[in-house]
């Protein structure tokens, strides 16, 4: 399953930067390979229309968002911290259909196929907690650049396990991989139906690769799994 091709992603810093914001964008774009372009007092569609760019990244010291074409997004745990909570408030793990099937446990390792907004990663990397190992892949430069990001801040403010962002064909990457190297591999594909969502979702339609899962990568994950 190819990842789809991506328009052009800018980075830019905040709309009056100091020096460090300044620093913080120009490093994120050289850690993701995006252009970095200084804002300059200039709006948003200005910069989207001058650059050809479909997505502008806009950082700074203290956060990141993201410009879609129609306002900016922020990153947020949404359904996946709030089932962090109630998986630490002791409700049965039953209530989560992820901890119920997957039986997860402290030091485990997991490989999410399809992280997208990484709600899944961030309930998995809190049940193996900080001595596990989470891996997500996800097609979209774009998206594995604001999910990364965001997901960092997160797994470690609920002392889960750190969630790694790997962007790239998850077949490609499951190919690669060593029998049983992993002891979960998870996969949540696009719906084929668009469902009603929180306007964060629009970025996974926008982006994400909307390609049925294949039986080929069912069948590198069940080799890839050690259960």
């Amino acid at each position: 399953m190819p990842p789809q091709p991506e328009t052009l992603a800018i980075a830019t810093s905040v709309h009056k930067p100091s020096g460090v914001d300044h620093q913080a964008a120009a490093a994120f774009a050289e850690r993701w390979g995006f252009p970095f372009v200084p804002r300059e007092d200039r709006s948003l569609p200005t910069l989207a229309s001058a650059h050809g760019a479909e997505a502008i990244f806009i950082a700074s010291a203290r956060e990141l968002a993201l410009f879609a074409g129609d306002k900016p997004h922020r990153f947020h745990g949404g359904m996946g911290s709030l089932r962090v909570k109630r998986r630490k408030m002791g409700e049965r793990e039953s209530v989560d259909g992820l901890l119920a099937a997957a039986l997860l446990s402290e030091g485990e390792s997991v490989l999410d196929c399809t992280v997208g907004l990484g709600q899944d990663a961030l309930v998995a990397a809190s049940a193996i907690g900080p001595s596990g190992k989470l891996v997500g892949i996800e097609g979209s430069r774009i998206l594995g650049a604001f999910v990364a990001e965001g997901l960092a801040a997160l797994s470690r403010a609920n002392g889960a396990a750190p969630i790694e962002v790997r962007v790239g064909d998850h077949l490609v990457i499951l190919r690669s991989l060593p029998d049983a190297s992993f002891d979960v591999v998870l996969f949540d594909p696009m719906f084929r139906r668009a469902l009603e969502q929180a306007p964060t979702f629009d970025l996974v339609r926008k982006f994400g690769a909307g390609e049925p899962l294949t039986p080929e990568a069912l069948a590198e994950a069940r080799r890839v799994a050690r259960r």
